[in-house]
């Protein structure tokens, strides 16, 4: 599974509030892979999910509980239904949540409702609904 935008954020937040430059990031990377790579775009999600726990520690960051996982969870729903709403997935001033879960169930990578994704299979939904927004918003600007 690849890596998402949203860990490479982090990955860099972190490295930047611990001063770690370039090179640093690199030699972590590298650290990471097992010297496959040195640059955080080939990372995977696994490998990227590693590397913010390690930077998280250095930081004196707690691993998220599971209610902060469940939280973190419901932010990225919100997320998702707030590309619907960009996209006027709408009924009455309301997301068409009916709407919303077909597109889900056909176009989502795991084809299952949108409560039905774990905490850690959301960051690539995330990722996949975003595209098709911004596609959306693309076609629709033409």
């Amino acid at each position: 599974m690849e890596k998402t935008t949203q860990q490479l954020k982090a990955i860099f937040t972190a490295c930047k509030e611990l001063g770690v430059d370039d090179d640093g990031r690199a030699e972590l990377v590298i650290g990471i892979t097992d010297g496959r790579s040195s640059s955080c775009k080939d990372l995977t999600f696994q490998e990227a999910r590693q590397l913010i726990e390690h930077l998280n520690k250095l930081l004196n960051r707690p691993k998220p509980t599971l209610n902060e996982r469940a939280r973190q969870a419901d932010n990225m729903r919100k997320k998702i239904l707030g590309f619907f709403h960009e996209m006027n997935y709408r009924t009455k001033g309301k997301i068409d949540m009916e709407k919303v879960e077909e597109t889900i169930l056909r176009k989502g990578y795991l084809k299952k409702p949108l409560n039905a994704y774990t905490y850690s299979e959301l960051p690539k939904l995330v990722t996949q609904m975003e595209a098709i927004r911004n596609s959306y918003i693309k076609n629709v600007s033409r």
